[in-house]
């Protein structure tokens, strides 16, 4: 899929420090208001993570679904999503929509996730399916993220 490639082009860039000036610059951003922040071009919807909140205590986390691109999926597939924080792996079940130019998973998560503690200190979330993922930087999200959880609670 034409996402996934995208992702992956995007984040090899990112790691080898070649990014060429017409790339788009991701950054740690608010999306107009301080309870749906993301990581990806400002006032676009071309991003890698997106925490939004749902209600008080309930964060939705979205991003694009890494997998494999022969894998079939459909609106509304239920899957399981690996969020990888300091070496360690969480399982977080997701449904699969078709958001932008590909599909994406969505969760819920609480304010208390470590993928949003791990934020909050400004270190990196890996996102996987199998073996298949990427990882989303943590420099600058501290108090994007921080704001973000203080307005869903």
């Amino acid at each position: 899929m034409r996402i996934q490639a995208a992702v992956a082009a995007l984040v090899i860039t990112l790691l080898s420090g070649n990014a060429r000036a017409e790339e788009p610059e991701l950054t740690w951003v608010s999306n107009g208001s301080p309870d749906d922040v993301q990581f990806g071009e400002a006032e676009t919807d071309y991003r890698l993570l997106r925490l939004r909140c749902l209600s008080p205590g309930r964060i939705e986390m979205s991003g694009p679904l890494p997998g494999d691109e022969k894998e079939k999926v459909s609106e509304g597939k239920r899957v399981k999503v690996q969020v990888k924080v300091l070496g360690e792996s969480r399982q977080v079940d997701a449904k699969v929509e078709e958001r932008g130019d590909g599909w994406n998973f969505v969760a819920t998560i609480t304010p208390a996730h470590e993928a949003v503690v791990n934020l909050i200190g400004n270190n990196p979330v890996g996102i996987f399916r199998g073996k298949s993922g990427y990882t989303v930087p943590g420099k600058g999200a501290g108090s994007i993220v921080k704001a973000m959880t203080a307005s869903c609670k």
